[in-house]
């Protein structure tokens, strides 16, 4: 039995409305790559172009998690030297927020001649219209992660709360050992010159204490 390709005329390209109001901007772009490449078909084949038409709109609404929007960079160049021009996060979005979107999707993508074909398959409007009615697109809606409940505790902390839990876990599985009493020497007819031994007591052996730089260690 041979591998199954789809063909030309067995692809049917339907059309796809994502809608960017309060939505990250990395998890917009991973479901409109998908459906751009065909990975939500069955008939995906990585190297054929099988996905939809889709278009974003309200890009400008789009969420920048953490400090992007000030320290992310946007940069392009025409490969000669001293052509690099580059843009911040906040001012793309300012100007040109469809942009910003456009760029991440791009990247999800192959790259190369099937990458730029499966680009030309996609709309970004900054705003909340846009000019394909006629085409009667389906709106889909991002699956967000959910989010905990109660804020995370910061890593450092939360080390040092394990290390001193297992120093007093260790400290309590370990109890003072009894001191170890030698056998008394029963020699009654030493040698001339050698005087019989006293009874000796062993050297106490302490407990050994599992410090912080010991558990690092470990």
């Amino acid at each position: 039995m041979s591998t199954y390709f789809p063909k030309a005329n067995e692809l049917k390209r339907q059309w796809f409305v994502v809608d960017a109001e309060g939505v990250t901007v990395g998890r917009l772009s991973t479901t409109v790559a998908d459906v751009l490449s065909g990975k939500n078909k069955p008939t995906w084949t990585p190297f054929l172009d099988t996905g939809d038409h889709v278009i974003v709109i309200n890009a400008e609404k789009a969420v920048l998690t953490g400090k992007k929007g000030v320290q992310k960079m946007y940069r392009r160049t025409t490969t000669q030297p001293g052509s690099m021009k580059e843009v911040r996060a906040e001012v793309m979005r300012a100007t040109f927020p469809e942009r910003i979107i456009e760029s991440a999707v791009k990247g999800m993508l192959p790259k190369g001649p099937l990458g730029r074909k499966i680009m030309k398959n996609a709309k970004f409007y900054a705003g909340p219209n846009h000019p394909h009615a006629a085409q009667m697109p389906t709106a889909i809606v991002p699956q967000m992660p959910p989010r905990p409940c109660t804020p995370k505790a910061s890593s450092e902390s939360s080390y040092w709360n394990l290390a001193l839990s297992a120093v007093t876990a260790s400290q309590q599985r370990s109890p003072e050992p009894k001191p170890i009493q030698s056998a008394p020497d029963t020699c009654t007819n030493p040698a001339p010159g050698v005087t019989a031994a006293s009874p000796a007591t062993a050297p106490v052996i302490m407990p050994r204490v599992v410090g912080l730089p010991n558990l690092i260690q470990s």
